[in-house]
């Protein structure tokens, strides 16, 4: 697999953004806006995520391939102050699954939540029927922790069931990759 890193998100990446989270599978399977709307990416990252970013609350990283290729969005969202759990999310493009890239990116991210920024726990909801989701979130170590009907992201017009995934910082430091980090 290529190698790929993590960038704060910045005005610099919202034509990708916008161009990747416009296809209907991205909608169909994330809490993003459905359909996404014109300008979207560009209102997301200066009216929510960059106020959000600078109150601590959320924190959204550009997925970046070696060539420089966007990929897609992995961050963490509802902060709470004393950062004992946290959200975890992702989403990659459509023309770049199932190449690992998302088990990467979380991979990453989860380091950095834990030995950089101090998180205790991450939680992460997905939709029943995305189980490719669970699996990335299985490889790293997160365990099923509740399933649920779906009340929180309304967007759905259908009846969705959530199923909710939970990694602690005691656990990742228990795994062989967490233990190289105190």
């Amino acid at each position: 697999m290529d190698k790929i890193t993590l960038k704060p998100i910045t005005l610099r990446y919202a034509e990708e953004i916008q161009r990747l989270a416009s296809h209907p599978l991205i909608v169909e399977t994330t809490a993003l806006p459905s359909p996404y709307p014109e300008e979207g990416a560009r209102i997301w990252i200066e009216q929510v995520l960059e106020p959000r970013r600078n109150a601590g609350q959320e924190y959204a990283y550009a997925i970046i391939r070696e060539d420089g290729t966007f990929l897609g969005v992995c961050g963490f969202n509802n902060i709470p102050a004393d950062k004992a759990r946290v959200e975890i999310g992702y989403w990659i493009g459509v023309p770049y699954w199932g190449h690992g890239y998302a088990t990467e990116a979380c991979r990453q991210a989860v380091d950095l939540a834990f030995a950089t920024m101090g998180f205790q726990s991450l939680y992460a909801p997905i939709l029943a029927r995305n189980r490719a989701s669970q699996r990335v979130l299985e490889k790293l170590g997160f365990r099923h922790m509740r399933t649920y009907t779906n009340t929180v992201y309304a967007k759905w017009s259908k009846y969705e069931i959530l199923v909710e995934y939970s990694l602690t910082r005691h656990e990742w430091m228990a795994t062989a990759s967490g233990s190289q980090h105190s």
